[in-house]
């Protein structure tokens, strides 16, 4: 079974102690990475953090619990 994923969405996910947030639908743009409070542009593309071994998406919950911005 095929999953779509709708144009221009966002997840999150850890690897080891660095967050990122990823496109789903833009494996080949750039991610960013949680910092100071905020998200910081990063050269890393999405799909390398999304194919990552240690890879681990977090749930809406874990995001708010982090008080990670939208």
């Amino acid at each position: 079974m095929m999953t779509l994923t709708p144009p221009g969405e966002r997840r999150v996910f850890r690897v080891r102690e660095s967050v990122f947030r990823v496109w789903m639908d833009r494996p080949e743009a750039c991610a960013e990475f949680f910092k100071s409070g905020e998200w910081v542009w990063t050269p890393i593309p999405s799909g390398s953090i999304i194919e990552h071994p240690l890879a681990e998406e977090l749930s809406a919950e874990e995001t708010h619990i982090l008080r990670l911005p939208g």
